[in-house]
C-alpha cells in the first residue's frame, strides 16, 4: 500500500489516465532520463523554436476549418506546448476524432473534466468549481499533434483532415 501511494504521489497523485485521487508532484525522472535530459538541453532552443513554428502554422490555417484555437494570453510568449483547440459541437468533435483515428493522426483530450471534480481535489476545494461552463469547455477540448521538428507536410495533413470534417477541406 505504501509503495502504491508513493508511486501515485510521484506522478501527480494519478490513479488513472487523467484521474487524480491525491495531490502529488512530478518526480518521475530517473537517472537515465536525467542523463538524456542533460544531453537534450543543448538542443532545447531549437526544439522550442520548431514547436513555435508548428503553432504558427496551425494559427494560420486552422481557423479556416472552424476550429477555435486557444492562444497564449496577451503579454505571454507562445511556448509551443499549449496546443488546445475547441470544437464546441459534441457530434462534430466525435466525427473529427473518428476521422483522425482512421487517418492514423494522433490527438488527445487532455482536459476530460474540471480539476475540482477529481477526488484528490476534495481536501483543497470545497464544492465544484467548473460548473456547466467548465464542463462544456472540457468536453470541447481537442489537442492536435504538435511536436518538435514536425514537418509542414504532417501539419498540412492534419489541417486537411480537420477541414474535411469541420469545413472547407481546401485550406490553402
Amino acid at each position: 500500500d505504501l509503495a502504491d501511494k508513493v508511486r501515485r504521489l510521484g506522478n501527480h497523485g494519478r490513479t488513472a489516465h487523467y484521474g487524480y485521487g491525491d495531490v502529488g508532484w512530478n518526480s518521475r525522472l530517473d537517472s537515465l532520463q536525467a542523463a538524456f535530459l542533460n544531453l537534450a538541453l543543448d538542443h532545447i532552443e531549437a526544439r522550442v523554436a520548431s514547436r513555435r513554428e508548428a503553432v504558427a502554422f496551425y494559427q494560420k490555417y486552422l481557423p479556416a476549418t472552424g476550429i477555435q484555437l486557444m492562444n497564449a494570453p496577451a503579454g505571454y510568449e507562445e511556448n509551443g506546448y499549449c496546443n488546445v483547440c475547441l470544437v464546441p459541437d459534441a457530434a462534430l468533435k466525435a466525427s473529427l476524432e473518428a476521422r483522425l483515428k482512421a487517418e492514423g493522426i494522433g490527438f488527445g483530450n487532455i482536459y476530460p473534466s474540471v480539476m475540482s471534480s477529481q477526488p484528490g481535489a476534495a481536501a483543497y476545494i470545497k464544492g465544484h468549481f467548473g460548473g456547466q461552463v467548465g464542463e462544456q469547455l472540457c468536453a470541447s477540448v481537442l489537442n492536435l499533434p504538435l511536436f518538435p521538428y514536425m514537418k509542414e507536410a504532417e501539419q498540412l495533413r492534419v489541417v486537411e483532415v480537420v477541414g474535411s470534417v469541420l469545413g472547407d477541406g481546401n485550406v490553402r
